[in-house]
This record gives structure tokens, C-alpha cells and sequence, in this order.
């Protein structure tokens, strides 16, 4: 019943100081080394900081406590300001369900109850079978029936402990470790909020310097994901980094778009500056294209560090995504709905991100749904995009670049009737990321 789980379905200001901390676990084990499988289990908070970014000033906590003051004793504004905080909540409610508490907890308790009935009805039946041996049912007969009661029972005690996320994440790590791969769990923490993630590196590519920070998304937790990713980026010689956003899984924080950018960007300055990566793709499927999107925009980028930006099934813009979605049922309310989630602060602008990759020279492949496949060396039009059953046509990055014109240093790869989830998108950039790994010349920035 695993599948349930799934089903709700820096850049630095002028003249700050940017503090870098680097952890290294007490117990002497490094970032190269397998997590024990005590850390695979463990809570976040738990697990020592393997590395950490703090760019807040005392200036910037004096501003927010002088907010938060006014807003008190300004009583319209402070309304106002809640207001805004209230629709952001509700408009992140369907747009990153994996992120809710509400609905993690009302999932987790459905799975109880279905567990416990389950439980329930094999009760019964042993009851059942014991009547039958009191009635004269043969001693043999009713052995075989309790053995298999026992098989079924043992069946669905695995079931309920894998459905739970400590041990999603520890058979996931085991069953990548079995074949050959170091897998971690590392805390990330920027400005005081840690984040979950867990990297995984293969024999063959162990001290290649090439990495994938890959996010996944808006119901994809890395930890029912790794090994998909990291099997197939192991093919092109990548190691894998995914990073829960926050409140998903055993990260902390509530989802805005700062937050959902700090997730991913604090991944990337921990390649960067941890393990010293000399080559690597930022990889994001349809939300999680939107949380590199943020990451992008916050990041200041290394001269001597080479990039490559992969937007899988991803949207243009969080207030277009939002209105079309409710246009298919209430058109006049589209317009309304895109409005209000500007003016929430909801806004995630996958346009913009890629404008900023555009001027720094670093190369992005944009992956959507199509009618046609797009002979190579080709823009395609505007009319070769179709909707991959969630994001419409119009509202794809894919839509949105062409339509604007911006196009210089990307490649478009337009996948004929491709749903949403299709694993394809994956592979698709095989050439353009061992383009990269071949490409010894960082990108000048």
C-alpha cells in the first residue's frame, strides 16, 4: 500500500558576510563513508550538521522583530500581512502537498486504519478456524490454515513497517549499498533550518567530481526516488545529491518559495564547497524545476566550477500554473487566482531563472511534452507543446521561452505524447550532460 503515500499527489545581498560552516560527523566518519544504519532511522535533528550556510545579519533579525512589532501595534496592517500569510498557506496546500502536515498526518492515519482492519478480519478468521478444529475440522487441515495466517500476517507487518518513513529511507540506502553504491544521509542547514538529504555515489564514480543535485516533485520524497535517479545518473558517470524541501520527509521549516530555493541552494554550495564538485548538473522535475528555479536565482555561481541545468516537465511561472488550473473549471476565476498568488508572495518565476542562466553562459535543456518529435537543431514552435496531463501547454517553460525569445544556450528536447511522470525525462539529456563531462573548460562567469 505504499503507493498511498504518493497519492497527494545566493545570490548575497551588497555587503553581507556570507558564514560558511563545515561538520564533520563526531564519530569520525566523513561525507564519503556509508550512514550507519542508526542514521538511516534517525530524526534530522539527531544527525550532527554536515554543512551549514548563515547569511543572516543582526541587521536582518532587528528588521524582522521591528515587523513584527508595527504589525502588532498597526492592527490594519497587521491584517493585512496575515491575510497574505493565510492565502500562501492554502495556495501551497495543492500546489506541494508533500510539504503538509495536515495532509501527512490524515495519509499516515488512513494507512493506520487500513492496517488495523486488515489485522481485525485475520482475528476473526482465526477464531474461524479454531470453531472448525472444535466441530471435528482435522488437527492437519486446520495447521496448514494457521501457517498460512502467519505468512499473511508476517506479509502485512512488513507492510505497515515499510510504510513508514525511516524505513523507506534505510531499505532504499540497503538496497543501493548491495549494489555497490555509498549512500548518506547528510543535514543541510541554511539560516537555522535544516534540511534532509541523502547522496549517493558509486564505485566507478567515487572521485570523478561529477554530480547531480536532482529535485524531485510536488509528492516525490528522495526518499522513494533515490535509486531510480541514482541508478541512471551512475550510467553517465554522475553521482546523485536529493534534498527534501522543507517540512517533507525529515526536513524542517514551512514551503515558501525562499524556503524551497534554500533546500536546493544549499545543496549546490554543499557540492561546491564540501565536495569540491567540478561539474554539475541542477536537475528539477516539475516543482522541483520550479525550487531549482529559486535556487538559481539565489545563488552567486563559481568561475571554476562547470554547469549544466536540466528543467524536467516544469511551468513557467507559479501564478500561471495556479490560474490555469482553475480556469479548466472556472475561467473567469483564472485571472483572480493568478493575481492572488503574486500577491501572496507564492510567486516562482522559472522564466526569470532562466534569463539569469542565459546571461552567465551556463547551458540549460528544457524538457517537455510535444506533438512531434523536433528534428535536432531546430527550435520547436509554440504549437509543438501539448499538456502532459498536468501542466498545460501554454504554461510550460518549454511555452514560455519560446514565446519570449530566449533561447540562446538552450536545448530544447520535446518528448511526442510524454505524460508528466514519465521516467524517460530522466536520460533525455544523456548527450547534453556527457557533453559536459567532456567539456574541460569550466564556464567563465
Amino acid at each position: 500500500m505504499l503507493w498511498k503515500l504518493f497519492i497527494l499527489d545566493v545570490k548575497l545581498k551588497g555587503g553581507l558576510l556570507m558564514s560558511v560552516c563545515l561538520y564533520v560527523n563526531n564519530s569520525g566518519v566523513g561525507v564519503f563513508d556509508n550512514s550507519t544504519e542508526e542514521e538511516f532511522l534517525s530524526p534530522l535533528s539527531s544527525l550532527d550538521v554536515d554543512f551549514s550556510i548563515d547569511n543572516r545579519t543582526w541587521l536582518d533579525t532587528a528588521a524582522k522583530i521591528s515587523k513584527i512589532v508595527l504589525q502588532i501595534v498597526l492592527i490594519p496592517w497587521g491584517l493585512y500581512e496575515f491575510s497574505k500569510y493565510l492565502i500562501q498557506r492554502i495556495i501551497m496546500l495543492p500546489l506541494y502537498p508533500a510539504q503538509s502536515r495536515i495532509l501527512n498526518y490524515f495519509n499516515k492515519l488512513s494507512l493506520t486504519i487500513e492496517f488495523d482492519a486488515r489485522e481485525k478480519k485475520m482475528d476473526e478468521f482465526e477464531k474461524e478456524i479454531d470453531k472448525g478444529l472444535a466441530k471435528g475440522e482435522s488437527a492437519t487441515t486446520v495447521e496448514r490454515l494457521k501457517k498460512k495466517l502467519n505468512v499473511t500476517r508476517g506479509m502485512l507487518s512488513e507492510q505497515r513497517r515499510r510504510s513508514e518513513l525511516p524505513e523507506i529511507r534505510k531499505d532504499s540506502a540497503k538496497s543501493l549499498i548491495e549494489k555497490g553504491y555509498i549512500v548518506r544521509h547528510v543535514s543541510l542547514g541554511k539560516n537555522g533550518v535544516r534540511y534532509s538529504g541523502m547522496m549517493v555515489r558509486h564505485e566507478s564514480t567515487i572521485d570523478n567530481g561529477n554530480w547531480v543535485l536532482q529535485a524531485g516533485g510536488n509528492c516525490e520524497r528522495m526518499e522513494n526516488f533515490i535509486e531510480s535517479y541514482a541508478r541512471r545518473y551512475q550510467m553517465l558517470g554522475m553521482s546523485t545529491l536529493m534534498i527534501n524541501g522543507p517540512s517533507v520527509g525529515c526536513s524542517e521549516g514551512h514551503a515558501t518559495p525562499e524556503s524551497m530555493g534554500d533546500a536546493q541552494e544549499v545543496g549546490l554550495s554543499f557540492l561546491e564547497e564540501k565536495l569540491k564538485a567540478k561539474k554539475i548538473v541542477l536537475a528539477g522535475r516539475s516543482l522541483g524545476g520550479a525550487a531549482i528555479a529559486q535556487a538559481i536565482l539565489q545563488h552567486n555561481f563559481k568561475s571554476d566550477v562547470s554547469y549544466l541545468a536540466v528543467r524536467q516537465m516544469t511551468f513557467d511561472r507559479v501564478s500561471h500554473i495556479c490560474g490555469e488550473f482553475v480556469q479548466k473549471d472556472s475561467p473567469n476565476l483564472g485571472a483572480f487566482v493568478a493575481a492572488l498568488a503574486k500577491w501572496s508572495g507564492t510567486e516562482i518565476d522559472s522564466v526569470e531563472a532562466s534569463k539569469k542562466l542565459q546571461k552567465l553562459g551556463i547551458h540549460e535543456v528544457i524538457i517537455q511534452s510535444s506533438h512531434r518529435a523536433v528534428p535536432e537543431g531546430e527550435l520547436p514552435k509554440k504549437e509543438d507543446f501539448q499538456t502532459d496531463k498536468v501542466i498545460v501547454d501554454k504554461a510550460s517553460l518549454g511555452y514560455a521561452l519560446i514565446n519570449e525569445g530566449i533561447t540562446r544556450d538552450k536545448t530544447f528536447i520535446c518528448l511526442p505524447d510524454a505524460d508528466h511522470n514519465s521516467e524517460d525525462v530522466i536520460l533525455a539529456p544523456a548527450r547534453e550532460i556527457l557533453s559536459l563531462l567532456n567539456d574541460t573548460a569550466a564556464v567563465v562567469l
